[in-house]
């Protein structure tokens, strides 16, 4: 028989779309227009344990990263991520929310990330695909000619992605050079 272990009402989490994270006994929620908030939730009750305010809506899914919470930020939506305006990606620290770092970015980053050891692959919507590390820098990146507006995945040292016309890259992950489409 299944049952509803806890329920949060939609006012304290307004526009919550994303997918969530969870890890050592929290989940992670980001939250869109009217919230742009990262809510850190009581995996066994659902209280609040923080909430970090952001400047900016968070549609992107919150990707565990080291010992942090990678996010990626921005005015825009499915419909408009590229042209609606500069975004960002942070890493939060896990229990508190506070901000360790932000990184600028030209359009919104709508997705997850994807955690590959001391590195994350970041997609922001105008098809810049950035290899960032711990401390927030840009260590490498490729341009696709059109936007990206999915999560990247990896294995065995390439990175993937499908850009809006509906192709598929394999990016060699060490050089972020395409190896076939």
């Amino acid at each position: 028989a299944q049952r509803v272990r806890w329920h949060v009402a939609g006012g304290q989490l307004p526009d919550a779309e994303t997918a969530l994270a969870v890890h050592a006994g929290r989940v992670y929620v980001g939250l869109g227009h009217g919230g742009s908030a990262v809510v850190a939730l009581d995996s066994e009750n659902g209280d609040e344990l923080s909430r970090a305010a952001l400047p900016l809506p968070v549609f992107s899914p919150p990707t565990v990263f080291g010992d942090g919470l990678l996010i990626g930020l921005g005015p825009g939506n499915f419909a408009n991520a590229t042209t609606a305006g500069a975004g960002e990606v942070r890493l939060l620290d896990l229990t508190t929310l506070q901000t360790r770092w932000r990184l600028p970015t030209s359009a919104s980053v709508l997705n997850a990330s994807a955690a590959v050891g001391d590195e994350a692959i970041v997609c922001v919507a105008d098809g810049h695909v950035l290899v960032v590390d711990q401390r927030g820098s840009v260590v490498r990146q490729w341009q696709s000619p059109n936007p990206i507006l999915t999560s990247p995945a990896f294995s065995l040292d390439t990175v993937y992605c499908i850009d809006t016309d509906g192709v598929l890259v394999a990016l060699d992950f060490q050089q972020m050079q395409p190896i076939w489409k």
